[in-house]
């Protein structure tokens, strides 16, 4: 599946895109029909990471990849962050607070809850940094410190249904890859993954048990090897495990279905220095299920999502080293890995991917344009639509029998929000109050249905009631009150 298109046909590609700016294009079901641009940025971004927020609206961190070790590195690299909610575009968040830090490589994730993490390295003080914010106060934490003098390329973190945090990244030249958890609250020590040689670019993941997954390349006698272990807020980690799809792996990463199965994703690099490799999808428990995705693509960073069905979704830069001309996509959705789309965009490097609770997968990706600028896009398998709650709810109170023996029927009566999309909804669940008391689930009617009655045997009941709109996911929305 070796692809040849000469520079002028990428380019006129991307001049198309740029141009549509927002687009919905003529592709297959199984493609990322809906594309919008989210953001931009000074100087070439290229490294960005996406995460769906239970409601379903995506937010994308981005910044500079960082630099080598041995070149100068700037002063003026800002970790961004934009949410998407299918209509508009954010407007960008500096997460590192500054512009006068040269922050880099951020990744994301965010938990059940709404809690988000995101986390970037910095050369300069050879550091890790991680920064939460709350969805109960809806606001944003302090910056901090994970670890100093241990290492700062391509950080990764994960946060648990309980709102641990995970992180691991590694060292650029000497070798080793390290993690730290915090767990109730309190940092665990620094931990170094046993290794026999140079070890680096991992990637982690988390599953519907709240087990970490992390997987890395160790080089031993002068060729890499596939490395494995895992861990929960309750267990440490795992000894090592090796895994091998073919030949030598470059850049793996790492998903987890939603029976807790691990798939690995990896390109095949026959040479160290390689500029294209094949690209490699494995599962990880039973490695007689792997799937090529292609070949002569690319060596850098193909990353992997399992949806909600269980079915994978890989991202990979299109165009060897770091050069590129985009991103390349495909799925499992019809039970092979059939065609690669293209993402037109230039010099893309990392690409993020994920999926929701509800069916949709997302990309994104930078783009350097001319001059010293870049833009950021996203692409989605179906419209990018967050669960908001009904509209115009509406209370009738009906009296009937003696006084003594009074009984109140609430009529209660919604109408559908607009911006939901209905096959996203299982349905509504009706909250109640008694006397100023706290909310309680009193009632759930399907997604078909736009009012319902509750009876009460006793007058003197000082109900009240709210309604949301209940996603496939089990996401609830706000509350709206009658």
């Amino acid at each position: 599946m070796k692809l040849q298109k000469s520079p002028n046909f990428f380019r006129a590609v991307m001049a198309v895109f740029l141009l549509a700016g927002a687009a919905q294009f003529p592709f297959a079901q199984d493609a990322l029909n809906y594309q919008a641009r989210v953001g931009a940025g000074n100087g070439q971004v290229r490294w960005s990471n996406c995460q769906f927020a239970p409601d379903g609206t995506l937010y994308v961190v981005y910044g500079n990849p960082g630099h080598t070790p041995w070149a100068p590195v700037s002063t003026d690299n800002p970790i961004w962050l934009v949410s998407y909610d299918g209509a508009s575009a954010s407007t960008p968040f500096n997460v590192t607070g500054t512009t006068t830090v040269d922050a880099f490589q951020p990744d994301i994730a965010i938990n059940k809850s709404g809690i988000i993490a995101v986390v970037w390295g910095q050369q300069q003080a050879d550091s890790v940094y991680l920064r939460l914010f709350d969805p109960v106060t809806k606001t944003w934490g302090g910056i901090e410190t994970v670890a100093a003098g241990y290492g700062n390329y391509e950080p990764a973190v994960a946060v648990d249904s309980q709102g641990n945090i995970f992180m691991t990244w590694f060292t650029a030249l000497s070798g080793g890859v390290y993690s730290r958890a915090r767990i109730n609250g309190v940092w665990e020590d620094v931990y170094r993954h046993p290794s026999v040689g140079l070890t680096k670019q991992h990637h982690m993941a988390i599953g519907p048990d709240d087990v970490v997954h992390l997987v890395w390349i160790d080089k031993n006698y002068g060729t890499f090897t596939g490395m494995y272990a895992k861990r929960s807020r309750a267990f440490g980690w795992t000894n090592p495990e090796e895994w091998k799809i073919v030949g030598e792996p470059t850049h793996p990463s790492i998903t987890i279905t939603p029976d807790n199965v691990a798939w690995v994703a990896s390109g095949e690099a026959v040479e160290e220095f390689e500029l294209y490799a094949e690209i490699w999808v494995m599962n990880l428990y039973a490695p007689t299920q792997r799937y090529k995705i292609g070949q002569n693509i690319s060596q850098h960073y193909p990353h992997i999502q399992a949806d909600s069905n269980g079915k994978l979704h890989v991202a990979i830069q299109a165009g060897g080293n770091d050069i590129g001309y985009g991103v390349f996509y495909a799925n499992n959705l019809d039970n092979n890995f059939l065609n690669l789309q293209l993402l037109p965009g230039g010099r893309p490097m990392e690409e993020g991917i994920h999926s929701d609770g509800q069916g949709n997968t997302a990309v994104s990706w930078s783009s350097i344009g001319s001059g010293n600028s870049s833009e950021i896009f996203i692409a989605s398998l179906k419209p990018i639509s967050p669960t908001r709650p009904p509209v115009n709810p509406a209370l009738s109170i009906l009296t009937s029998g003696v006084l003594k023996g009074t009984k109140l029927t609430y009529n209660l009566s919604w109408a559908k929000n607009p911006l939901n999309r209905d096959d996203n909804l299982t349905g509504y669940k009706i909250y109640a109050q008694d006397s100023g008391g706290a909310w309680a689930p009193y009632a759930s009617v399907p997604a078909t249905s736009l009012s319902t009655s509750v009876e009460v045997s006793s007058r003197f009941h000082k109900l009240k009631f709210a309604i949301v709109a209940v996603a496939k996911s089990g996401f609830e929305s706000e509350r709206a009150l009658f």
